[in-house]
């Protein structure tokens, strides 16, 4: 992976290089090269995930997990196939997304990727410590599992709103010949791989390249500085702001409400002071970025 975004960064520099300041060198780096280049570095990953499928596969141990597996995930409204990309999902979503191709129920494999982000992968896995360390530092573990089990939970109850309401239709049922256990060759694996990860090339050089450009025209025209993605996200900011900003501030103007599991009656008299201070540091934190012209909500003397 480093040695392709190293080689993304030195095309891009030498582009930069040569070719004069004007809107198409700025395309070639910032909308093509820029946006290919940060899904291709991907590649090595995607191919391994294919590799090890096609050994799993080969040998007769998926079919297996997906037997074993198949009348637990029917409780969802999934198959047993559906077993494995969630799975995957608590490593990174991207590749387990990439992996539900091996369902072939497309209602299975359309719940599948709706509700794998929901399984938390270990690129999350900072910001909660960070989120349970400064809310809830003497039960961080258990918030952290908690929210684990949580993601799990709401997978299994959206799965089956997805079938009652979205995915209903009734597809050919779940039948799988279980294959004697073998020794795959290293062609057939290669072979499998390489048209996997062909396809996902395919996705690069069409998809993902159309909407790169698309991006990059709407940042850069009519200027950088007042461009049509500006202007569209000034639109929808007041809504954003909403959604996203008014439960944090809900959430830190209430530390005394939320932090009852880390911060106990007597942490909060004057004879704690470490407790005293982290609140009224997250106190000021929430008027200067929410209303600066209004005082500390509540204050501790220090």
């Amino acid at each position: 992976m480093d040695w392709i975004d190293s080689g993304v960064n030195w095309l891009g520099a030498k582009i930069f290089a040569l070719m004069p300041d004007n809107w198409f060198r700025a395309l070639l780096i910032g909308g093509i090269i820029k946006g290919v280049g940060g899904v291709i570095v991907f590649l090595p990953n995607i191919l391994i995930l294919f590799f090890f499928i096609s050994l799993l596969e080969s040998t007769g141990y998926m079919a297996r997990a997906a037997f074993i597996m198949d009348k637990i995930m029917h409780k969802i409204g999934l198959h047993g196939r559906s077993f494995i990309p969630l799975i995957m999902g608590f490593g990174c979503n991207v590749p387990a997304i990439l992996a539900t191709r091996t369902i072939e129920n497309r209602n299975s494999r359309m719940i599948t990727i709706l509700i794998n982000p929901l399984m938390s992968c270990s690129a999350r896995l900072p910001i909660y410590l960070l989120l349970a360390g400064t809310f809830f530092p003497r039960y961080a573990g258990l918030v952290i599992f908690c929210i684990y089990f949580g993601g799990i939970f709401l997978a299994a109850v959206m799965a089956k709103i997805f079938k009652k309401f979205l995915f209903s239709k009734d597809e050919t049922p779940f039948v799988m010949e279980l294959p004697p256990y073998r020794i795959p060759t290293f062609k057939s694996l290669m072979r499998d791989t390489w048209d996997k990860g062909k396809q996902y090339l395919h996705k690069i050089g069409t998809i993902i390249l159309t909407g790169s450009i698309i991006i990059w025209a709407l940042s850069y025209f009519p200027t950088e500085q007042n461009s049509f993605l500006m202007m569209i996200g000034q639109f929808i900011e007041p809504a954003m702001n909403f959604l996203f900003l008014f439960p944090i501030y809900f959430l830190i103007n209430n530390i005394p409400l939320f932090s009852f599991l880390s911060y106990t009656k007597s942490s909060l008299s004057c004879s704690n002071t470490a407790s005293k201070q982290q609140l009224r540091s997250l106190s000021l934190f929430s008027s200067a970025i929410f209303n600066p012209q209004i005082s500390c909500p509540f204050k501790y003397p220090v």
